[in-house]
């Protein structure tokens, strides 16, 4: 009878660690969806070596110009949860926080779509049709998210 609980213990425990070396072996990142990286484009076949040079440089320039940006965003947010986190809440203080956040971010979207216009000078019509491009212009930037909205927050606002 003993036996029988360790040898069903012993399976068990090897179906856990089954499991979850299949979930790690994965990596992290976003998968191979239709929004992660460059090189996962259902295009990257149709794609000239000049062309995929050419896309390489724009997003390598996009994140350099933009990651003073990104980093502001995200000074400006932990100062927020810090105003958040408070015991008297400033209401005057978050509002003016808010409103500093926002300006980061239409800056963000400005240059999100002056990414995206370069990005559609790249390409002809037949591969911006072949992906989706149109004015949502998220669909044309892999690997580009939501960027720094309320998500972050989830949790860490309001703390009991």
């Amino acid at each position: 009878m003993k036996k029988k609980y360790i040898v069903i213990a012993i399976v068990a425990g090897l179906i856990v660690l089954a499991i979850a070396s299949m979930a790690f072996s994965q990596g992290y990142g976003r998968g191979k969806g239709r929004y992660g990286m460059m090189n996962q484009s259902p295009i990257k076949s149709d794609l000239t070596q000049e062309q995929i040079e050419k896309l390489q440089s724009l997003r390598l320039e996009f994140e350099k110009e933009t990651l003073s940006l990104r980093n502001d965003i995200r000074i400006k947010h932990l100062e927020l949860q810090k105003l958040w986190s408070a015991d008297n809440l400033d209401e005057n203080a978050i509002i003016a926080k808010e409103k500093e956040v926002m300006e980061l971010k239409n800056k963000m979207a400005e240059k999100r779509v002056k990414y995206s216009i370069n990005l559609a000078k790249i390409l002809p019509k037949e591969q911006r049709d072949g992906i989706g491009f149109d004015y949502n212009y998220r669909n044309a930037c892999p690997g580009m998210g939501l960027g720094y909205g309320n998500h972050h927050f989830m949790g860490k606002r309001f703390r009991w």
